[in-house]
């Protein structure tokens, strides 16, 4: 995103950038070159319309930079918690100067080529993150950083992982849905399963004869058979 296409021109009459159509990022999984953010509507603190963005290929480069986040006074966090490669170029995230998480962030292990390398320098610091805006991971994050506040925005999970999200627990025993733990992966049951009334578990796999107590449902077929006289 450069300057011209997302600020108001008067001299060549062009409005300001709807925030609205940057929403169509949101089906975004891929992208093969890379992403320049360098100017960004002023009521948007994050980039979370990127939030499905997996990939950044780095085909394509700017200046040798795959991921490039440079002078943006608003964004306090980048919201980029589906990004798990970076294939090739370096990552650029300097002068933004209320970004936070970044410096949890192991961008090592996004890359994909030795000499990748990432420059980050002048953001928020660290510090004043943690101590003075309380901007850190949440507690349910492993040591393996964020991208941004709450629990959606975990690079990993502490403890287990519901969808996108970490959570403390599964719900094995309670909830209105029941759940089994695959490694730390909270998973349904299957539809079949009928939920304990004690604190038993309700299944422990994910297919009806990993059910422990069953609906059983039982189909009766009626054939008419009609004889001619």
């Amino acid at each position: 995103m450069m300057k011209e296409w997302v600020q108001k021109d008067v001299y060549h009459n062009i409005e300001a950038l709807d925030p609205e159509k940057l929403n169509v990022f949101r089906t975004v999984r891929e992208i093969t070159g890379y992403l320049n953010i360098q100017s960004w509507p002023d009521n948007m603190t994050d980039l979370s319309v990127f939030s499905n963005l997996a990939t950044i290929g780095g085909r394509a480069l700017y200046s040798g930079i795959s991921l490039l986040v440079l002078k943006q006074q608003g964004i306090t966090s980048l919201q980029l918690q589906s990004l798990r490669e970076i294939s090739a170029g370096n990552v650029h995230i300097a002068e933004n100067s209320q970004l936070c998480y970044y410096s949890t962030v192991n961008w090592t292990r996004l890359f994909r080529a030795e000499n990748q390398k990432v420059l980050i320098r002048n953001n928020q610091s660290p510090q004043k993150c943690s101590a003075k805006e309380r901007m850190v991971c949440n507690p349910l994050c492993s040591d393996a950083g964020c991208w941004g506040p709450g629990p959606d925005q975990c690079l990993a999970c502490r403890f287990f992982s519901r969808g996108r999200t970490c959570v403390k627990n599964c719900n094995l025993h309670e909830g209105d849905i029941r759940e089994y733990a695959n490694g730390s992966v909270c998973v349904e049951c299957d539809a079949q399963c009928e939920q304990a009334d004690d604190d038993s578990l309700t299944c422990n796999g994910p297919k009806p004869f990993s059910t422990l107590h069953s609906i059983i449902i039982i189909h009766y077929i009626i054939f008419i058979l009609i004889i001619p006289i």
